[in-house]
């Protein structure tokens, strides 16, 4: 339990599971619980609860594959507003997230890789502002 900035207090229990069924396997996953208050000047903006999961997957030696899956429960949050420079507290609804990874490894030095965020376009608000919902990255990275 500790104490926020501006009043109120936090405090909850974090539980984690790591498996490798096999080698070039390993599965993950987290559940956080939080108990939190704060004054009339701020929100907590913590979710009571959070459980994630994680994939990570090397298979036929050059590929490779992440999945990561997040349960956040419902939680207030502060909206902030550009023209006014004000906050506003809302109640964000509960959501998931799915983000996912595939690489294939070139050569020793060259990795190829596409990536998606948010794949489900879960409405998602974070550090005060509204997220841009699903997207899809890819590219080139080179380890010297």
């Amino acid at each position: 339990s500790y104490a926020m900035r501006e009043g109120g207090y936090t405090q909850g229990a974090e539980f984690e599971l790591k498996w490798e069924p096999i080698k070039s396997l390993l599965l993950a996953s987290s559940y956080t619980r939080t108990f939190a208050e704060a004054d009339a000047r701020s929100s907590t903006s913590l979710p009571r609860n959070l459980f994630g999961f994680n994939l990570d997957w090397r298979f036929w030696t050059r590929f490779h594959y992440n999945l990561d899956f997040t349960y956040n429960g419902s939680e207030e949050i502060g909206l902030f507003s550009v023209p006014s420079f004000t906050t506003k507290f809302i109640k964000q609804k509960s959501y998931n997230k799915v983000d996912m990874k595939l690489s294939f490894d070139l050569n020793d030095y060259l990795t190829l890789w596409a990536r998606g965020e948010n794949v489900f376009d879960a409405n998602i608000r974070e550090d005060g502002f509204g997220n841009p919902g699903a997207q899809a990255f890819g590219g080139v990275s080179m380890e010297v």
